[in-house]
C-alpha cells in the first residue's frame, strides 16, 4: 500500500509527494504544526517502506500507479502537494484527477518546483560513476553530505536519485492542460534551483487562481519549514475565506 493511513472524512487529506532521491516520509514531521489538515506521504517504490522495489523512470506510469492507491481520497476533501521533482509529479497526477468527473483535488500545492517546461538544471547522471555522482549531488544538495559519506546510505541512494532524475528528464509533457483549481507555490528566499521567474510560469498551467509565496530558507526549506510556511498553509485551509475547499 503506497498510503499508510486512512484519509480522514473530517480534515482536508492533502496527499505530499517526495522531492528527488528522498522518502516522503519526512512530511510526517509537519503533523503537528497543521491542525486540520491529515498529511499522507506517497510512498513510491524505491525508497522508504517499499525500497525492495525498483525506483520508476516513466511519469505515466508512476502517475497511473498513484491514481490506483486513491480510490479510498474520493469522497473526502483533499488535495495534492509536492516538492521539486513531486511537484512535477502531483500537477501530472493532478492533471489526470481533474479530467475525470468526481475526482479533482482542492488544489495544487508546490514547493521548490521549477514549471515543467522549465529543465535547464536538472543534472545530467548518464554515464557518470558513482564518484562524479556522489560529487554532482553533494554540489545540487549539500545537506545530502552528511548521507553521501557513508558509503552503506550512498549505495543506497545512488539508484534512487539516478532513477529520479532519469524521470524528470524523460517527462515531457506533450500538452500542457490548464488545471481548472488553484496552485499555490512556496519558495524559499534563497533557493538556487527553481528561481522566482521559473516558479511563476506555474500561473500559465491553471485556469483558477494562481499565487506565489516567498518562505524562508533554501531549495530544501521543505526540511524544517519556517512556522511561517505552515501559517500559510493553514491560511488555505481555513473554512473562512474558502480558498481551497470548493
Amino acid at each position: 500500500m503506497m498510503f499508510k493511513d486512512r484519509p480522514d472524512p473530517a480534515k482536508l487529506n492533502l496527499i505530499c509527494l517526495p522531492y528527488a532521491g528522498a522518502s516522503a516520509d519526512f512530511y510526517r514531521r509537519w503533523q503537528s504544526a497543521l491542525p486540520g489538515v491529515k498529511l499522507h506521504p506517497a510512498g513510491l517504490p524505491g525508497r522508504g517502506r517499499d525500497i525492495g522495489r525498483p525506483p520508476m523512470v516513466d511519469m505515466e506510469k508512476l502517475t497511473d500507479l498513484i491514481l490506483s492507491q486513491l480510490t479510498g481520497f474520493f469522497n473526502t476533501r483533499f488535495a495534492l502537494l509536492g516538492t521539486s521533482m513531486g511537484g512535477w509529479i502531483a500537477f501530472r497526477l493532478a492533471q489526470k484527477l481533474c479530467l475525470v468527473p468526481g475526482r479533482q483535488p482542492a488544489s495544487l500545492m508546490i514547493c521548490s518546483a521549477a514549471c515543467p517546461a522549465d529543465r535547464a538544471l536538472i543534472p545530467l547522471m548518464n554515464g557518470l560513476s558513482d564518484a562524479q555522482t556522489l560529487a554532482v549531488m553533494a554540489r545540487f544538495n549539500p545537506a545530502s553530505r552528511r548521507i553521501l559519506q557513508h558509503p552503506e546510505l550512498a549505495s543506497l541512494f545512488l539508484p534512487i536519485i539516478r532513477a529520479d532524475f532519469e524521470l524528470c528528464l524523460n517527462w515531457m509533457p506533450e500538452e500542457l492542460y490548464k488545471l481548472p483549481i488553484p496552485i499555490y507555490g512556496f519558495r524559499g528566499q534563497r533557493d538556487n534551483i527553481a528561481s522566482q521567474a521559473s516558479m511563476e510560469q506555474w500561473k500559465a498551467l491553471t485556469t483558477d487562481i494562481f499565487h506565489l509565496v516567498t518562505v524562508p530558507g533554501d531549495h530544501f526549506f521543505i526540511e524544517n519549514p519556517d512556522p511561517c510556511f505552515f501559517n500559510q498553509i493553514l491560511d488555505l485551509v481555513s473554512c473562512g475565506n474558502n480558498k481551497i475547499y470548493r
